[in-house]
């Protein structure tokens, strides 16, 4: 399953043809984790995930983002909060270099766990509708000994500011996959 995530993944950025475009970090965005996997575990994950993004300056912006996800077997309910802000660059045409601190509260549930997340990396935009971002995350929350993982994300856009995307992200002993939508402003 790990393969065939990554290589749709990288053939959507292969696909992307060439132009011009800009990179949005003011925007809303509603998914599904529909696919979520505790290493070690016999658990998958599902659920539901909100966010959004507000830039306040040209290269700083705040954010949010809450992810409601249930285990199966066991009906756990696993809920998160982030709530951060960040700071991007260009280093190319249409590629930002991207780097944000978040601070983390989880439960999972009857036990409540906080701490930070780190996240660096890159996002690109070589097309009016596709956009790539390709992470390093580190996080650091009191369930779990610090971690560092990926986060790799594509996404088409069906009109100027309303997109769909898929995020493969594999950071703490879980890897998941969301599709969701996003509205920019």
């Amino acid at each position: 399953m790990k393969k065939t995530k990554h290589l749709l993944l990288a053939s959507m950025i292969v696909a992307a043809p060439m132009a011009s475009a800009e990179l949005s970090y003011t925007y809303v965005t509603a998914g599904y984790v529909i696919d979520g996997e505790v290493d070690g575990t016999s658990f998958d994950l599902d659920g539901l995930t909100l966010g959004g993004s507000f830039a306040v300056r040209e290269d700083v912006y705040i954010f949010g983002n809450y992810q409601a996800l249930e285990t199966d077997p066991g009906n756990i309910d696993v809920d998160r909060i982030d709530l951060g802000a960040g700071f991007h660059t260009p280093i190319a045409e249409n590629i930002d270099f991207d780097v944000s601190l978040a601070y983390s509260d989880i439960e999972i549930g009857s036990a409540d766990g906080d701490g930070f997340q780190l996240k660096g990396g890159l996002r690109g935009m070589p097309s009016s509708v596709f956009e790539w971002n390709a992470y390093l995350v580190y996080e650091d929350i009191d369930f779990d000994d610090s971690d560092t993982g990926y986060e790799l994300a594509g996404r088409y856009f069906f009109a100027e500011n309303i997109s769909a995307g898929l995020t493969l992200r594999n950071v703490s002993d879980l890897e998941t996959m969301a599709v969701n939508v996003r509205f920019d402003f």
